[in-house]
């Protein structure tokens, strides 16, 4: 079953378009398997936000694979961080601006400094990776290199897997 059909289902079921938010929400996160759908599960209280949202009162901003992103949202994340936000981003975020023009430098590109790292190269995953940590990873996977950033977890052969940069008060 499609991620589209248990949204339209949620829509067909719910008695209002406002109680049908949270159906539509979760029919997304399971039929695509979002990190969204692990906070849901673990019962924590998120908000769904644009881009170009305001982030100042949040305590952590979780950034999903922000392929495109303006310069201006670039801009809005590191002064959220530089003034002791946290963010969480995941591969493949920051690489193209809004006329989908690769940003030039290096990846990920409107994140590097932030982040504190340089993808060297892009590796989607045939096969599971083993972490350091016992987990696998099994989607995705960045050759890094450390531009400031610590590694927390590394993949089995010591490569970089995820990552922390101290950056502002963030």
């Amino acid at each position: 079953v499609t991620a589209e059909h248990l949204a339209a289902q949620a829509l067909a079921e719910a008695e209002a378009l406002a109680g049908a938010a949270v159906g539509v929400l979760r029919a997304m996160c399971e039929g695509l398997d979002w990190d969204y759908g692990a906070l849901w599960n673990a019962g924590i209280t998120t908000d769904v936000v644009h881009p170009s949202h305001e982030w100042s009162g949040y305590q952590l901003v979780l950034v999903p694979s922000l392929y495109l992103v303006s310069d201006a949202t670039a801009e809005a994340l590191t002064r959220y961080v530089e003034t002791g936000g946290h963010l969480l981003v995941s591969y493949f975020s920051g690489i193209v601006d809004t006329d989908d023009a690769i940003r030039l430098g290096g990846y990920p590109g409107a994140f590097r400094d932030l982040l504190g790292v340089r993808v060297e190269e892009f590796r989607p995953l045939a096969e599971e990776l083993e972490l350091d940590d016992g987990s696998v990873a099994s989607l995705w996977s960045e050759d890094l290199r450390l531009e400031g950033a610590e590694a927390v977890i590394s993949f089995a052969d010591g490569r970089p897997a995820v990552t922390r940069h101290a950056y502002g008060e963030g």
